[in-house]
């Protein structure tokens, strides 16, 4: 379960197994956003997600791919850091770039899937749903409980994540790894590797911009009220 040696994954995108995923992502979501304030919730979901960044990370380091892929510089594990920061020192700064960070990222890795080369049975891939799934579900909760100081803070975050971007950029031409996506796209691989370099940064930092913009727009039309659970 935790072997460094890659084997087949059979896994099919939106085969039975993947569909079952989405369908499960989605209702712990709705949960999420209709669930009343509860502190133990808050709390189990931030130490969960601390605990799987921290028990991926210890997998890295005893691999021998830790700064090409261990480093939390993909946007949904720089997410996970803000919200267990956030949490514990009270930065809601931190707090709303890891709800508009999580958000959107969550949902894309859900929604295509990259899967590391084991076992579907092994750590890292079962990690890679729970993870998201848990930051999807915390990102849901405070986009109803915190949406006035995440609100309040759209502009902040659109511009932390452009400076975050073109750091984690200068890193990966640095030592020639892929974080955060800013040397090549996820999906859609041949098409973008077409384009100049950086047309493709500009066309993903306008694509995280218009999320966080989107999301804003999500939040504005949450009403607490009409919650039921």
């Amino acid at each position: 379960m935790f072997s460094h040696v890659e084997a087949t994954n059979n896994f099919r995108a939106y085969g039975p197994l993947h569909i079952s995923i989405i369908a499960i992502t989605i209702l712990i979501m709705l949960f999420s956003f209709k669930m009343k304030r509860n502190k133990i919730y808050e709390k189990s979901m931030v130490f969960t997600i601390g605990l799987c960044q921290i028990i991926l990370f210890t997998w890295y380091l005893t691999g021998t791919k830790f700064y090409e892929e261990g480093l939390p510089f993909y946007t949904c594990r720089l997410s996970g850091v803000f919200f267990v920061i956030s949490y514990f020192f009270d930065k809601k700064s931190l707090k709303a770039c890891g709800v508009y960070l999580g958000f959107v990222g969550g949902i894309m890795a859900i929604l295509t899937p990259e899967m590391y080369p084991y076992s579907m049975l092994h750590f890292t891939n079962l990690n890679f749903f729970f993870y998201h799934i848990c930051l999807l579900s915390i990102s849901s909760y405070y986009m109803v409980h915190e949406k006035d100081d995440i609100l309040n803070r759209q502009k902040n975050t659109q511009k932390i994540v452009f400076v975050l971007l073109i750091l984690i950029a200068i890193l990966n031409s640095k030592i020639g790894t892929n974080y955060s996506y800013t040397a090549i796209p996820p999906v859609a691989r041949n098409l973008f590797q077409k384009l100049n370099w950086f047309v493709y940064f500009f066309i993903l930092v306008m694509l995280y911009q218009i999320s966080i913009i989107i999301e804003a727009k999500i939040m504005k039309k949450i009403d607490y009220k009409k919650r039921v659970i």
